[in-house]
């Protein structure tokens, strides 16, 4: 039986905020939220701005992955 694919919360979103800013390894990150870690990295790939531009926040991470699916 495949895997469902769940795509990450707004509250996800943030809690991957919080835990980055602390520090928390990607590996860890998913340990706590629940998720594989590969869902994580994509995720951080796809939704934090450039360096120059600034840290991966979950409402704007949030606002990126809603601005993809229209």
């Amino acid at each position: 039986m495949p895997n469902k694919y769940k795509q990450l919360s707004p509250d996800e979103r943030d809690m991957i905020a919080i835990l980055k800013a602390r520090g928390e390894t990607i590996r860890g990150i998913a340990r706590i939220i629940g998720r594989n870690p590969s869902t994580l990295s994509r995720e951080l790939k796809r939704n934090t701005p450039s360096k120059n531009k600034g840290y991966y926040l979950g409402h704007k991470a949030q606002e990126r992955a809603d601005n993809r699916k229209i």
